[in-house]
């Protein structure tokens, strides 16, 4: 399916916006298949991942019968950061310290469940060393955290120490961690279906910043800033050392939409309307499928990515000539045809 990118962070809730000295954001990295569809760009203000229920996911591999059946239930996404320089950087003294994590997680709309499967932190700021002293990747699962308490921390030594330059220094475009999720079951809502809020939040550890004494001065509370608003700015950044800090809006969302489901009948205009998920996979789903694919009807930015995730099903196997359920970010008339079955039961 079409990988949305999606970018994300922490927001501000103090009532003056402060200069951000460090900008952590998401995006998708992973949805039903190798990678995302689109670049993974900071400056794209929604980080939006599509799975499918498991459940469903499990009844199109059954009915496929394919040789490779497809991950519509799961995807990842990836932490990233941007590190201003707060003291010299051209000298290598300045690292992050230590980052404490939490990832919630709110539904609305309905109660599929939603999972994390795993943490992987990203122990290499691209040196190929570690930039870590240590880390912990935190409990998954608990009450409205997807991860709870995760924890990396670098301490220097000593001047000199390789830490400097092996650690997070002022830079751009750091891959920190990246989360596995996985959707549930169906809860068999018909109309509605379930999205989640999925929110950055400072640890217990909190989020700091050491400089070699012998090259500047202590470098004070970490402002860290999570994602970027609706119009594509940073958002208003929150102090490192204050745990429970958030952003006010999600930084990312996690809808839980069934393979499919393109949207639904306004029952009051008779219109079709793009993205008015029902949890129902019919054969108006189809014909308005088909009409964007033909040429029919011209979807807007929104619609197509709709419809780029729930009929992107997979690709025919050059060699084999297999449809192999692995999505390849093109929705072509195979995916169509395999659409159609599958709604029809065939």
């Amino acid at each position: 399916m079409k990988k949305c990118v999606v970018c994300v962070m922490l927001l501000a809730i103090a009532p003056i916006a402060m200069a951000a000295d460090t900008d952590m954001y998401v995006v998708v990295s992973g949805q039903g298949g190798p990678g995302a569809c689109f670049p993974a760009t900071a400056a794209n203000s929604n980080a939006l991942l599509y799975l499918a229920p498991a459940d469903q996911t499990a009844a199109i591999n059954a009915n496929a019968g394919v040789p490779v059946p497809g991950a519509y239930d799961v995807g990842a996404l990836t932490l990233r950061m941007d590190v201003a320089a707060k003291n010299n950087p051209a000298t290598g003294d300045e690292i992050i310290s230590s980052i404490g994590l939490n990832i919630d997680a709110a539904a609305s709309g309905g109660t599929t469940p939603l999972s994390a499967t795993g943490l992987t932190v990203t122990d290499d700021n691209g040196s190929g060393n570690p930039a870590w002293s240590g880390y912990v990747t935190g409990t998954l699962n608990v009450g409205g955290s997807l991860v709870d308490d995760a924890r990396m921390v670098a301490v220097p030594p000593s001047s000199g120490h390789a830490l400097w330059s092996d650690g997070y220094a002022p830079g751009s475009g750091y891959s920190v961690a990246a989360l596995d999720l996985a959707a549930g079951n169906w809860d068999g809502g018909v109309g509605s279906y379930t999205s989640y809020a999925v929110s950055l939040v400072v640890g217990d550890l909190k989020i700091t910043r050491v400089v070699d004494p012998t090259a500047g001065p202590a470098p004070g509370v970490e402002n860290v800033s999570f994602g970027y608003d609706a119009g594509g700015s940073l958002d208003a950044s929150v102090s490192g050392s204050s745990p429970g800090s958030s952003s006010a809006n999600a930084d990312a969302t996690v809808n839980l939409v069934k393979k499919g489901d393109l949207g639904s009948i306004d029952q009051s205009t008779g219109d079709f309307v793009i993205g008015a998920f029902d949890s129902v996979v019919d054969f108006d789903d189809v014909i308005n499928a088909y009409n964007i694919f033909s040429g029919a009807y011209v979807p807007t930015g929104a619609e197509q990515a709709v419809y780029d995730y729930t009929w992107d099903f997979g690709t025919i196997n050059q060699s084999t000539g297999d449809f192999d359920q692995i999505p390849d970010c093109v929705v072509d008339f195979d995916d169509i045809i395999f659409g159609y079955n599958f709604a029809q039961g065939t």
